[in-house]
């Protein structure tokens, strides 16, 4: 699924499964790799993919959680 979303068309069947693109932790892990070994860039650039991903990771393990819990009930 790691697609660059830019140059999908926006009414097209692919514009809306780009949508998606951005609940998959990948495709921010992808723009962190490429920034610190192909570019070199800094936290201050990486940072909103890093918070991004945190987030995603705070929400799934959140998910998993309650349902760990629900399934032991």
């Amino acid at each position: 699924m790691a697609v660059p979303i830019g140059p999908l068309p926006k009414g097209s069947a692919c514009g809306e499964k780009a949508a998606f693109e951005y609940i998959d932790p990948l495709r921010y892990f992808l723009v962190v790799l490429r920034g610190v070994y192909l570019k070199g860039v800094g936290f201050a650039i990486l940072a909103p993919q890093l918070l991004a991903m945190a987030v995603l990771g705070i929400v799934l393990l959140t998910l998993s959680v309650f349902r760990f819990h629900k399934a032991l009930d």
